[in-house]
Order: structure tokens, then C-alpha cells, then sequence
């Protein structure tokens, strides 16, 4: 059913939310009070309420329209966000993709991606836009990202997804924490100590609904920190355990840091780039996620083949003179 209401209603009703009056917001539109009346009787006509009460002779939203204000503002921010756009596209100066990521999300591979990708389409540039993980499916049908960056435990209903690559869950401790030791942890061993994470909310696919749920067992001291980076330190100071992404640990895992364990088993997540069902095929959105997944496949292959050599080169070498290795071999 397409919208009952025009832009220009949307634009009154944001002017009268400010001005409080029909005949300042009137003249903040650049129109006359007759038409700006006009306009808010036709909007209220469409929609069959009230969108305004009198109080004190100025002019109050009434609860329908506080709501439709708010949303109004939404919207006009992203049509004129997309206007600027076409314009700059039109007057040959970049366009733009806009990337949704959650703060606790793997991210390390942004910037040699964002640096590929610079190559090949220098007429666009990438924007990332961070957010929380449930927040990614909402704003990428809202217009406020192009792309959501999204795992396989995330549902993508109606939208398009391209896989990209696996990461895994691991617990992370200091290094003479007493679980140091151990290549891996049960729910069990986390119940003694304070656990450190990003957020105490339930968020699917993570730690609380894979590892913790299944043996009924939750961590009973539990510390929300909003940062991830402060997390790594509580952690790092010797103050608790917590889990969270390999990718986002890594670096702290190279110099020593950071002991790590697997979760079980193994706690692993793959990750995809999500767009729109509707993006045209040869559109700037849907070419980026193209090259984003050759980009991957190519990031994979040689992650592969450097795994490969690292084992190449740990084989011992037989470094006998070569008397003595004849002298080894079996006799016929």
C-alpha cells in the first residue's frame, strides 16, 4: 500500500514540533499559515486522527503524532542523505557503501579488504557504521547501511547473503591465570571465577545460547563491560576469564598476552556480507558483496597454503653426513 502521507506532511510536522506554533513553523517552511493549516488537515484527513492538541494556545503533538515525528526525521535524514549522494554521483565524485558491523563482531579484516577493494572500484568509498548485532537486519532495510556483516546464527529472512569466512569462540585469560593450562574449558570451569563480557543481553549464536544453555550452566559472577577492548584488559590484568571472537583477540594472542582455550570442542561462527533481496545485480552495493566474497575465497586460499608451509617447515631434517644415513638404510 504505498504511503498516505507526502513528504511535505512530514516536513510540518517536525517544524511544528519545534516552533510550537502553526505560524512559526509556517514560516520556517517558507510557506503561508493559511497553507501550512491546509497542510496539516489534509495529513490528519489521510490518516483519520489527530495529530495535534491545543495547550495554552500553541500547538502540542498528540501521542500519534510524536511517533509519526520521530520516524518523520528518520526518513527525511535518508532522503536527503540520498539526494547529497546523487548529486555528488551525478557531478562524477564518489559514491558511497555504507557497512554495518556489531562492536563485538571480527573487524581485523576490514582495512586490507576496505584496501583491495580501493583498487579495483576507486569510485566508491566504504563508511562503516557500527551497531548492535539485532540492530543490523532493521537498518539495512531502513536504507541507514548497505551492507550487514552477519552470522550464520543471525536471521536473514528476505535478505541476500554471500559467505566470507569462519571464525571461532574462545575463552581468553591471563597468562598464569590456573585454567592457563588447559587446551580447552567445560561451562563447568567458568563458574569459580568473574567473567568479563560485552554486554549481559541475550544475543543468538554467541556464548550464552551455544555453550552456557546446554549444560545449564551460566557464569555466577558476570561483569557487563561495553568495550571490548576494556574486556581484554580486565581480563589481561588477571581479573576474570571471558569468551569472545579469535579475530578480535588475535593480536594479543601473537605477543603472549593472552592464554586462550577452546570452548568444548569447539565453538565456531560463519560469517556472510547481507544485502537487500531488491539490489540490482550490476549495482554498486551488490558488486561490492560480489568482490567481498572473491576476496574472501582468495584471504582463505592463501591462509591455507602459508598453514601448509608452516608445517613444511617444523618437519625435523635429517642432518646425519651421508656415511652414516647409507649406513642406516635397511639391508636387502
Amino acid at each position: 500500500m504505498p504511503p498516505k502521507l507526502d513528504l511535505a506532511h512530514l516536513r510540518l510536522l517536525c517544524a511544528l514540533h519545534d516552533e510550537q506554533t502553526l505560524t512559526a513553523a509556517a514560516q520556517r517552511l517558507c510557506v503561508t499559515p493559511s497553507a501550512a493549516s491546509h497542510r496539516l488537515r489534509e495529513a490528519e484527513s489521510r490518516l483519520g486522527l489527530d495529530l495535534v492538541t491545543r495547550v495554552a494556545g500553541n500547538l502540542r503533538l498528540a501521542p500519534a503524532g510524536m511517533r509519526l515525528e520521530k520516524r518523520a526525521r528518520e526518513i527525511l535524514t535518508l532522503v536527503e542523505a540520498a539526494e547529497a549522494e546523487a548529486v555528488e554521483i551525478g557531478h562524477g565524485k564518489k559514491g558511497a557503501v555504507i557497512f554495518g558491523l556489531a562492536a563485538h563482531g571480527p573487524f581485523r579484516w576490514l582495512p586490507s579488504f576496505i584496501a583491495a577493494f580501493r583498487q579495483q572500484r576507486p569510485d566508491l568509498e566504504i563508511s562503516v557504521s557500527s551497531m548492535r548485532e539485532d540492530e543490523i537486519y532493521t537498518a539495512l532495510y531502513q536504507g541507514r547501511i548497505d551492507i550487514g556483516l552477519v552470522h550464520d546464527h543471525v536471521a536473514a529472512r528476505s535478505a541476500k547473503t554471500v559467505p566470507l569466512f569462519e571464525d571461532d569462540l574462545i575463552a581468553i585469560m591471563a597468562k598464569d591465570h590456573p585454567l592457563a593450562h588447559k587446551p580447552s574449558l567445560l561451562p563447568g570451569d567458568f563458574m569459580p571465577y568473574e567473567f568479563y563480557t560485552y554486554t549481559l543481553e541475550h544475543i543468538g549464536g554467541w556464548e550464552q545460547d551455544r555453550f552456557f544453555a546446554p549444560h545449564g550452566a551460566v557464569p555466577i559472577h558476570r561483569t557487563e563491560v561495553g568495550i571490548i577492548e576494556a574486556v581484554i584488559e580486565m581480563v589481561r590484568a588477571g581479573l576474570g576469564l571471558s569468551i569472545l571472537s579469535r579475530d578480535v583477540v588475535a593480536p594479543h594472542l601473537v605477543t603472549g598476552d593472552l592464554a586462550w582455550a577452546h570452548l568444548g570442542d569447539g565453538l565456531s561462527l560463519r560469517w556472510s556480507a547481507m544485502m537487500r533481496s531488491n539490489e540490482r545485480a550490476n549495482g554498486s552495493v551488490a558488486q561490492t558483496v560480489k568482490l567481498m566474497g572473491r576476496w574472501a575465497k582468495a584471504r582463505q586460499k592463501d591462509a591455507e597454503q602459508s598453514r601448509r608451509q608452516r608445517v613444511i617447515d617444523r618437519k625435523p631434517t635429517d642432518t646425519r653426513p651421508a656415511s652414516r644415513k647409507r649406513m642406516a638404510q635397511p639391508r636387502s
